[in-house]
């Protein structure tokens, strides 16, 4: 069977062609937005026979070898393959539509499904591909469905293969760009040479140590290194560091050592997956949910603490009543009852008792009105407590009311971290951010694209002079998308509140056009690249960040990763741009032996200060080098070259000290903003 699937895979390849038996006809739209969108192969959603149907698209030579390899098997864990569908422009493979989505989708909404039943069928699916010498490669929790009778079924077969076939594609050849692999893949497969290997071909042992990773994702609901960006995960599996337990009670002793067998560093020590299957057997599920845990987890209302474990279920009201103690703690950064022990805090939540009431310093922004508020959202009666939107209308009213647009106003940071984590936690936005124009403008294609966002060019439509950028974000079917509106709203509300003479003016939000959105004022100059490209005499002091407006001022924009110093949240960036921020990363955000330590992979001020030298060139850092090679090139201490041609005004020898200054690898040795602003500034008015 082997030898003949791989001898049909061959001349398939070669001639480009696919057997007859396997074309269905199919109708779909290709012009479409496809519902998922990978590394080698975009999803339709089409039909067959009345039917949903799964239509995925890629190149020919993997399309043609997937196909042969797919169709081959037959195992009711394993998603099966209806045919495929081709035409002169595309080559599509066509599956069973699950509309349960994949595991990590399913156990959001089903959170009381029994999980070890889905893993064991996981591990049933690779036994079945490991007894036909074929190995999966890619497997992950994004890469698991779940069909309508709740059975997992192994998907997405573009790095099938057979143990012994000499042409196995290599990983990097195959998944590069693909988004989060790297976290389930095996130290061998990143780094083969340093472990006897030659390449990085997938093995079963590869699949040993990816199938321990989905055990540990689908348990703990959490990718594999959650904490850690990408590029900080990479080093750290090379070096044979493995994630941290989880504080889960079903993963027990038992199966957490066999979890870290399956990491182990040499594939030959890695457990078999029936080995896996017989310890998923013997673990049984715990069920009992520690109360004092859950008061740790978050804020508890009074109806949850008294509740069976079987019965909790958070409401609205008991969203209310915790969002009550975010308020608090943000205002006088306290946390709620921070001087009693939890058994205490208990007692006092059943029997309805309240947060003291700060006096002086610690209370001064607990004014009647807020804590009239807060006493309303503690209410020992669900009912009795405001809604969510009725809480954001009385913190942008005090945002407005108590404080000028001042940067040095202690208040203001407090009332805009208060609001930002607010609107972070529950998704929604105040109306007022709304637009209150119409705008206008073609949406057949926009004005700029990039891989995470598209930027359209529109006018309003009773000032037709008036140009805007209307930003939205690419979000597809599988995205999550509760996550991805809440970090959202928090980027909207910190550039809804930076007012300054160099940030781009922020308009507000259009849902009425884009469920994602955000609205700025139109740069007619572009980027600070293009521009300085174009106008080379320009003075480089000038200009200190992104966009550039009709006057030829920088301005900042693009707030997806800002936030408040002494609450940092860093979130997924939203720049369509060709180049990474790591490139821009301060050395302290990118050393993975410091960054779970002391947590210095959060962006801070000295590293906006390191970030912002490396625009003094003019040119993208490392623009020679891949982006794993940038990390350890900043990390043995090199910077960007200084540029042959570097004499335009305001590029002179002095400059360049100063960037040198900036970037400097120790965080502390490294000027504050106002301090590098003045070195610029002397050099301006010639001194040195």
């Amino acid at each position: 069977r082997r030898k003949c699937l791989s001898v049909l895979c061959k001349i398939c390849s070669r001639q480009a062609l696919v057997p007859s038996s396997l074309q269905i006809p199919l109708c779909y739209d290709p012009s479409a937005h496809p519902r998922c969108i990978g590394g080698f192969a975009n999803v339709w959603m089409g039909e067959h026979e009345g039917n949903k149907v799964a239509v995925k698209v890629l190149t020919v030579y993997t399309f043609i070898k997937e196909v042969i390899m797919w169709r081959s098997l037959r195992h009711p864990n394993v998603h099966p393959m209806l045919g495929v569908t081709m035409s002169s422009r595309h080559f599509a493979m066509v599956s069973e539509w699950m509309i349960n989505g994949n595991i990590n989708e399913f156990l959001k909404e089903h959170r009381s499904v029994n999980r070890f039943e889905l893993l064991k069928d996981v591990t049933r699916g690779l036994i079945y591909m490991h007894d036909l010498t074929m190995v999966h490669g890619d497997l992950k929790g994004g890469n698991i469905l779940i069909d309508q009778d709740y059975h997992a079924r192994l998907a997405d077969f573009g790095l099938l293969t057979f143990v012994t076939d000499a042409a196995n594609p290599t990983v990097h050849n195959s998944i590069a760009g693909t988004g989060g692999t790297t976290r389930w893949m095996s130290p061998e497969l990143l780094d083969p040479e340093s472990f006897g290997f030659e390449d990085s071909r997938p093995t079963k042992e590869s699949d040993y140590y990816a199938l321990g990773m989905v055990i540990l994702e689908v348990l703990s609901g959490q990718a594999p290194f959650f904490r850690f960006k990408e590029f900080l995960v990479v080093p750290k599996v090379i070096d044979s560091e493995h994630p941290e337990r989880p504080k889960v009670t079903w993963l027990t002793d038992d199966l957490w050592r066999v979890l870290e067998k399956c990491w182990s560093s040499q594939p030959k020590d890695r457990p078999t997956v029936r080995t896996v299957l017989d310890c998923l057997e013997r673990v049984s599920v715990a069920t009992t949910v520690d109360c004092q845990q859950r008061l740790i987890d978050r804020s508890f209302s009074q109806e949850l603490f008294t509740s069976e474990a079987q019965d909790y279920h958070p409401t609205r009201h008991s969203d209310c009543y915790a969002l009550g103690m975010v308020i608090y703690e943000v205002l006088t950064l306290r946390v709620p009852f921070y001087q009693y022990q939890n058994l205490v805090i208990s007692g006092k939540v059943v029997r309805g008792e309240r947060p003291e009431r700060l006096e002086g310093a610690d209370g001064v922004w607990l004014t009647d009105g807020v804590w009239g508020v807060l006493e309303r959202c503690w209410e020992p009666e669900p009912q009795d407590r405001p809604g969510i939107e009725d809480v954001l209308r009385c913190l942008e009213e005090r945002l407005s009311s108590w404080v000028p647009p001042s940067s040095d106003s202690t208040l203001r940071r407090r009332c805009i971290r208060a609001l930002r984590k607010t609107c972070g936690l529950y998704g929604v936005l105040p109306t007022s951010y709304t637009i209150a124009f119409t705008l206008q403008g073609r949406l057949m294609r926009p004005f700029a694209s990039g891989g995470f966002s598209d930027i359209w060019k529109m006018v309003d439509e009773a000032n037709p002079g008036c140009h805007f950028a209307v930003k939205s974000l690419h979000v597809y079917e599988g995205d999550p998308i509760e996550r991805i509106n809440k970090r959202y709203c928090k980027d909207v509300v910190v550039h809804k509140h930076a007012v300054h003479p160099n940030i781009v003016p922020f308009e507000g939000v259009a849902p009425t056009l884009f469920e994602i959105s955000m609205v700025t004022r139109w740069m007619e100059l572009g980027d600070i690249l293009s521009y300085t490209m174009q106008h080379p005499g320009v003075n480089r002091l000038e200009l200190s960040n992104i966009l550039i407006d009709m006057e030829g001022n920088p301005r900042l924009s693009d707030f997806g990763r800002c936030s408040i110093t002494r609450n940092i949240d860093s979130v997924n960036a939203s720049t369509p741009n060709h180049c990474s921020t790591v490139r821009y990363c301060a050395p302290e955000r990118l050393d993975h032996e410091e960054t779970w330590r002391a947590e210095k992979n959060k962006p801070t001020k000295k590293s906006d200060v390191y970030s912002y030298s490396m625009l003094v060139t003019g040119q993208v850092p490392f623009a020679d080098s891949t982006e794993y090679n940038v990390v350890s090139i900043v990390l043995k201490g090199k910077r960007p070259p200084k540029p042959r041609r570097f004499d335009a005004p305001g590029t002179s020898e002095a400059v360049w000290k100063v960037a040198q200054k900036c970037w400097h690898g120790k965080a502390h040795k490294r000027p504050e903003v106002k301090e590098a602003l003045q070195y610029l500034n002397d050099i301006k008015h010639g001194g040195e």
